[in-house]
């Protein structure tokens, strides 16, 4: 894999400004302000990383970085916000989903799993 520190310093120590065309890195100065900090470049990082995940994984590991910057080089501030909305609507689903296993069928207590029986517990025997 490429470890984040090869891409994401740059981005985050010059909050995308070196990185992206100036309309873009406008929204993305705005939107830090409103929003308050580091946490947002952090979300546009991972937003745009899951947003172009597909075409940088058929990168091999030689091009991913020169893909990654000149995605970013065209990157429109139309995208960005497409690539946010998308990076919400993920953790939205991710949030309402719930994790809860099944509950186990009821046990008939006229069953034998005893030695002997046959059943074993383990499924079928065929």
């Amino acid at each position: 894999g490429v470890a984040p520190t090869l891409f994401a310093v740059e981005w985050f120590t010059t909050l995308f400004v070196y990185n992206v065309p100036y309309a873009t890195a406008a929204l993305v100065l705005s939107l830090f302000l409103v929003e308050g900090g580091m946490a947002f470049i952090v979300q546009v990082g991972v937003s745009l990383l899951a947003h172009w995940e597909a075409p940088l994984l058929a990168c091999g590991f030689e091009t991913i970085l020169s893909e990654l910057k000149a995605r970013l080089r065209l990157l429109e501030p139309g995208e960005l916000l497409g690539a946010l909305r998308g990076l919400a609507h993920r953790a939205r689903l991710l949030r309402d989903y719930t994790c809860t296993p099944p509950k186990p069928p009821p046990l008939d207590p006229s069953d034998d799993f005893g030695p002997g029986s046959g059943g074993g517990g383990g499924g079928d025997d065929s």
